[in-house]
């Protein structure tokens, strides 16, 4: 009877000890969640931690504190629609076919969406998506995004115009956007009942924008009332704009200029005040998992689809090949990442989705043109490029094409551009349209060289960075470069 009883409680015990082992193997096994914060027009230099720009952005500064944190991060092709195809799709503008706003996603690439669809995630978009026509997408185009928010191409920011899962009709919220869109994305996280989930949240500021009459605002040299900054139309809510006044007291980087007759002082509080509102509002989200308990399961990526120029060099916006609009910020924390890390390393549009993959552990399509970083991010050696390829051809269909090439290093930036239509009037580049920076001394790109005037030494490195560029320019089949001889 004895032996019995012992034979039971060993098989309980045997029991228990096995029960525990599968939860604690399904707890292990888990998916984490993905975030992925992708602002517009958002600068690299934007960020308070970065100790460049005079930006009030305490919730990125932490994120930044418990992640890692990319000094060398820069946009594929720095205008919205082609950038942001690069990075939902981890290819290079010649291979997505977006090579200018306004053109549609083909639904069959191997996207963020279809990637984690495949995977078992319920996949979520909210926000600007700015890859098709900016109307209703019906189910199956969606580049794999389950449930949909889609807000339209419209950048008055205080009227958020959209469309809601399967509802063909545009609906609009009197609300300032980044509030509005925080709001969906948290109820829509409390409604998804299904783990783990992909949420990209993309919101329209701190691209030009305004209220109502903004759309008058956008040529330089123009005040249409209090409510509008001075040119370009950069608004915020009133009480983000407060931060940044006096702006005439607000240091601003050395190489800003005049744009035309316009001094660009005035949209700084429009500007830096959308990206605190959001930076409060990137807060709430990141406050709302923690209180739901899935903070710690979360990979968040926050970055930009492009920079802003912000009259360095005489110039607003973007398009070009300046630091301040192609580079980006990006931030990636969440289970398993290093914390409170700052690198050098430079990475391109086209990594973070192949990152992203390797993180949550899913294959990565064949077809990326972009390098996986996840290794890196969780403290391993990589060796890692060390250069990246940017591009630019138009920046929308309907525009005058304007062109150029160009390869970044550590220590250098050199261009190739079509200087006979867009840069030729303009000291940008030199008369065969190609300039070179040395950034280690010159990182706010003020003393251009140009082929001419180069330093024996200087003309050798532009040589083999023409040839580099050359190379990777030929694996792409990308023919730019058929124009110049340089070598």
């Amino acid at each position: 009877m004895k032996n019995k009883i012992f034979f039971l409680v060993g098989i309980f015990c045997l029991m228990f000890t096995q029960d525990n082992i599968v939860a604690q193997t399904v707890k292990e096994v888990k998916k984490p969640n993905v975030i992925f914060i992708m602002a517009d027009q958002w600068r690299r230099q934007a960020l308070g931690f970065m100790g460049e720009d005079a930006v009030i952005t305490p919730n990125l500064d932490q994120l930044a504190k418990e992640g890692v944190a990319f000094k060398g991060a820069y946009a594929t092709r720095p205008i919205c629609s082609p950038n942001r195809a690069s990075l939902l799709t981890g290819r290079y503008p010649i291979n997505h076919h977006i090579i200018a706003n306004n053109m549609v996603l083909a639904d069959s690439l191997a996207s963020l969406g279809n990637q984690f669809k495949k995977a078992g995630y319920q996949t979520m978009y909210i926000g600007k998506w700015h890859l098709d026509s900016g109307t209703y997408a019906s189910p199956g185009k969606r580049s794999g995004f389950d449930d949909y928010w889609l807000q339209t191409i419209h950048h008055n920011h205080f009227e958020t115009r959209y469309f809601e899962q399967n509802n063909e009709k545009r609906q609009t919220a009197n609300r300032w956007a980044p509030d509005f869109l925080t709001d969906k994305a948290i109820a829509v996280i409390d409604q998804n009942k299904q783990q783990p989930f992909t949420m990209v949240i993309s919101y329209g500021p701190p691209h030009t924008g305004g209220g109502k009459g903004f759309e008058e605002s956008w040529q330089p040299g123009k005040r249409i009332n209090k409510e509008i900054r001075y040119g370009y139309g950069y608004s915020a809510p009133k009480q983000y704009e407060a931060l940044y006044q006096p702006f005439t007291k607000i240091e601003r980087r050395p190489n800003v200029q005049l744009v035309g007759n316009d001094d660009s002082n005035f949209v700084i509080p429009g500007y830096f005040g959308a990206i605190t509102s959001i930076d409060e509002n990137i807060g709430r989200l990141i406050k709302h998992l923690k209180d739901i308990g899935e903070y710690n399961n979360t990979i968040f990526v926050f970055t930009a689809d492009h920079g802003e120029m912000l009259g360095s060099h005489g110039r607003m916006t973007k398009g070009v090949w300046y630091e301040e609009s192609v580079g980006v910020p990006l931030i990636i924390a969440g289970p398993g990442i290093q914390k409170n890390i700052k690198t050098n390393q430079l990475i391109n549009s086209i990594d973070v989705l192949p990152t992203l993959l390797g993180l949550a552990k899913l294959p990565i399509a064949t077809a990326i043109d972009g390098k996986d970083y996840s290794a890196l991010l969780k403290g391993n050696k990589m060796d890692g490029p060390k250069e990246v390829f940017l591009s630019f051809d138009r920046g929308a269909l309907q525009e005058v094409e304007r062109a150029w090439r160009t390869i970044i290093t550590d220590d250098y930036s050199f261009t190739v551009t079509d200087a006979a239509i867009y840069f030729k009037k303009s000291d940008d580049v030199g008369d065969d349209g190609i300039v070179f920076y040395k950034l280690k001394s010159d990182p706010y790109e003020m003393n251009p060289i140009y082929t001419k005037t180069a330093s024996k030494e200087d003309a050798i490195v532009m040589k083999q960075l023409y040839i580099r560029l050359e190379n990777q320019l030929s694996k792409e089949n990308d023919h730019f470069l058929k124009t110049h001889n340089l070598k």
